[in-house]
């Protein structure tokens, strides 16, 4: 039997481009995220009332979003109460610094810029969202 720690290769025949041929023309809903950049299919809607983040659609989003948007909430539960939840946190956090960014003294937009910058790494919670609505506000990314 083999290990679950080792690693499948594809077959020596196989390129690239053909594994790429294949999977795109399989035509799943959820994205790939080493294929397809998730960030172009998802959009985040904040809810103040209930302290809540939500994976949506963009608004003028093309059927490949919607699914993609669908598939992730049914089949991933990306919108379960306890994500929404901590997005909201993390969302609340991204909001204070975005707003010293734009209206801080020089040193505290320095600061802000750096955090916001923080959260927005690729290697933080909740990057997407947090990348999304740094845009929204128009920091530079």
């Amino acid at each position: 039997m083999a290990q679950s720690s080792q690693r499948v290769e594809p077959p020596q025949n196989t390129g690239r481009f053909k594994l790429l041929k294949k999977w795109f023309n399989e035509d799943s809903d959820l994205p790939n995220p080493y294929l397809e950049d998730p960030e172009n299919l998802f959009a985040w809607a904040v809810s103040e009332v209930n302290q809540e983040v939500h994976l949506v659609a963009p608004n003028i989003a093309k059927p490949r979003a919607k699914r993609a948007v669908n598939a992730a909430v049914e089949y991933l539960g990306l919108n379960r109460e306890t994500l929404t939840r901590s997005r909201f946190v993390v969302y609340n956090e991204l909001q204070f610094a975005l707003y010293v960014w734009q209206e801080g003294t020089r040193e505290a937009k320095n600061m802000a810029k750096l955090q916001v910058e923080r959260m927005c790494r690729s290697d933080r919670q909740y990057t997407g969202m947090a990348r999304f609505f740094a845009k929204e506000a128009g920091f530079p990314l």
